[in-house]
């Protein structure tokens, strides 16, 4: 075996062919010299070539170690075999000369194979030893993936709840996962998990169902499934589905069942809670008083419930597959089209509307629907609408207007009679005026030449107080008249002066001094005139009665007009009387509430009434330092209302 030095010095060499040869020849020199510096002494010592032969083969191969067999076997022949310093040999030499160039030409060969020799082992043994860790580098990396497997497997198996089993039929032994121990309840590995004891871990109720299907399987049965619920040790209850498929062996002969199990309880809850849901709902649809119609997008109906096939007069089986536009009337079935496309542009979304319904006697029901689209997964969605008939509660709710319309023209009928004496001389004045001018034309008319221009003057003066007491007839008329309500754009000062002309007589009468304080070019609003006007008379009234007691200070009622924020009217009417009682605030506008003895306690709430029928609001606040405040504001007219819009108050 060569030594590590011998090794290293023969890689360096073996590099380069030209120091291969010169390291041959200098070897083959040095020895020649050593031999001819004994040669004196030992003529033999010319056979010192050989080793230079064997150390050449050694360290630079074979072809230089031929060179120094040939090199030295001359050398021998020329110094050290008779005659001397001549390359002549004796015949009695030639056997001793032959032998050294046979012996160098061995020794050449011998020591170059070996040395080939133990550069090959050497290379194989490098390469079996690369060989060996590439293989462990490859085996501890298979390793790695192994694990890392097993542990994703061990994730997903935990993740997923499926454990699994292998079993070996012919010594019943079973190998499972760490994640059946968890199903079962149990400590990974903590004991050795035979059938037995997975046996008892079966519910007693379920051990019938998962024998027979074993039983099954071991007659040939192509493969075990079986659900049943586990008794875990703590008490707890699961349900669990496993199933198993049979591995063969090269006969063909089943050896192994290899399966899972996959705790399903939470699947099991989700379905029951579904299930439970699904029958709610379904109580719900079945039983519940108002229509229900399920309708897809083309508006074919799906479903509909057994009130609202009742309801129409139809049974369910004559609905569903219909156009939901055959149960609507003509003129409302493209309002109901427009209506079911925009929900399901806006899914989730839910919308309302009212139309009229065809009943299938021919009868028309008035109903009002709400409508919301649902997603379903994997299918198209849906729109629920819920359909309410308030057919009747549409006429109760006429049949309350018009009591309140009633209600309202008797209350302002109420109010005329208590001015009565006051209408009587709003009246009373321009005739009498119109009496006595008309008296003085005739006396003047009477002389031989009248003056013309003074009797013209004096049927001008007839004529104004003519209207002016056609004026106040006009709008007392329209206070008492009963006329269907109709709205307009009306210029809320001119409602106001409408009223002074009624009142302006029991102003005087009760000693009340008026302050009008009205902004000029104020937005018209949309409301109904004498609606209105009743509102400011009422308010007006209650402002005078307030001071009728009152001695200590001036009686003052202050009108006042403004426009107000978010495109508003205000009109606010003030006095000095005797102010709102705290105690009273809440129940002022109520129905039937008064503080007079001889009041219905109906004023302020049809007045309230009508304000919010109009979109506003009426509200009161004490005035400083005597009296109270009474306000109410108004939306001003849109441009593009209509102004023969009829409406209802309250």
């Amino acid at each position: 075996m060569a030594s590590p030095l011998s090794e290293t010095m023969h890689g360096h060499v073996a590099r380069f062919a030209l120091v291969r040869y010169g390291l041959a020849v200098l070897c083959v020199t040095a020895s020649v010299a050593v031999a001819l510096w004994v040669r004196p002494f030992v003529l033999a010592a010319g056979q010192l070539s050989l080793v230079a032969i064997v150390i050449v083969g050694w360290v630079c191969g074979l072809r230089p170690a031929l060179l120094a067999c040939g090199l030295a076997t001359l050398a021998f022949a020329y110094f050290f075999t008779p005659p001397l310093d001549s390359l002549a040999v004796d015949l009695a030499e030639a056997p001793r000369f032959m032998m050294f160039a046979v012996l160098g030409l061995l020794m050449a060969t011998m020591s170059a194979a070996r040395r080939s020799a133990e550069d090959s082992l050497r290379r194989a043994g490098e390469e079996l030893e690369s060989r060996v860790r590439e293989r462990t580098a490859d085996l501890e990396q298979s390793n790695d993936r192994l694990r890392d497997r097993e542990a994703k497997l061990e994730q997903a198996q935990r993740i997923a709840h499926v454990g699994y089993w292998d079993r070996d039929l012919e010594t019943d032994r079973v190998e499972w996962s760490s994640e059946t121990y968890r199903i079962l309840g149990l400590a990974p590995q903590a004991r050795e998990l035979t059938p037995a004891t997975l046996w008892q871990l079966i519910h007693p109720e379920d051990r019938p169902s998962v024998a027979a299907a074993m039983a099954e399987v071991r007659a040939g049965g192509p493969r075990y499934e079986a659900e049943y619920r586990v008794l875990r040790p703590g008490g707890e209850v699961r349900t669990v589905h496993s199933h198993a498929d049979m591995v063969n062996d090269g006969s063909g002969r089943r050896r192994r069942m290899f399966g899972i199990v996959h705790d399903i309880t939470d699947r099991k809850r989700a379905e029951e809670a579904l299930r439970e849901s699904d029958e709610q709902w379904r109580a719900v649809f079945e039983n519940s008083p108002v229509m229900y119609f399920m309708v897809d997008a083309k508006g074919t109906i799906l479903s509909v419930n057994p009130i609202g096939a009742d309801q129409l007069g139809y049974t369910i089986a004559e609905l569903v597959g219909r156009c939901v536009l055959d149960v609507f009337y003509d003129a409302d079935r493209a309002a109901v089209q427009q209506h079911v496309a925009d929900c399901f542009s806006q899914l989730g979304r839910a919308s309302s509307w009212e139309l009229r319904k065809v009943r299938k006697d021919g009868t028309l029901i008035l109903v009002r629907e709400t409508a919301r689209v649902m997603r379903r997964t994997g299918r198209d969605p849906v729109a629920l609408i819920v359909c309410e008939d308030i057919t009747e509660r549409r006429r109760a709710e006429e049949a309350l207007h018009g009591a309140r319309a009633e209600l309202a023209h008797v209350t302002r009928v109420t109010t005329l009679d208590q001015l009565a004496s006051s209408i009587a001389h709003e009246v009373n004045q321009p005739l009498a005026a119109i009496v006595a001018d008309a008296n003085a034309c005739l006396n003047w008319l009477a002389v031989a030449h009248p003056d013309l221009d003074q009797v013209r003057e004096t049927l001008a003066a007839i004529v104004s107080d003519g209207h002016r007491a056609a004026e106040v007839i006009q709008r007392i008329r329209q206070l008492a008249t009963k006329t269907e309500p109709r709205k307009g754009r009306l210029d809320i000062n001119d409602v106001v002066r409408d009223v002074l002309l009624v009142v302006r007589s029991e102003l005087r009468h009760h000693g009340v001094s008026l302050a009008v304080d009205l902004a000029p070019a104020l937005p018209a609003v949309f409301g109904d005139r004498v609606q209105l006007q009743q509102v400011i008379l009422n308010l007006v009234m209650n402002g005078i009665e307030a001071m009728t007691g009152v001695g200590d200070r001036p009686r003052q009622l202050t009108i006042r007009s403004r426009p107000a924020e978010s495109d508003q009217v205000t009109v606010a009417v003030d006095d000095t009387g005797v102010g709102i009682d705290a105690s009273h605030v809440d129940r002022l506008f109520n129905a039937f509430f008064t503080t007079k003895p001889s009041g219905m306690g109906m004023g302020l709430s049809i007045s309230r009434s009508i304000i919010e029928a109009h979109g506003g609001r009426l509200w009161a606040a004490g005035n400083t330092p005597h009296g109270a405040i009474f306000h109410f504001c108004l939306p001003v007219a849109d441009t593009t209302r209509r102004t023969d819009h009829p409406t209802n108050v309250g």
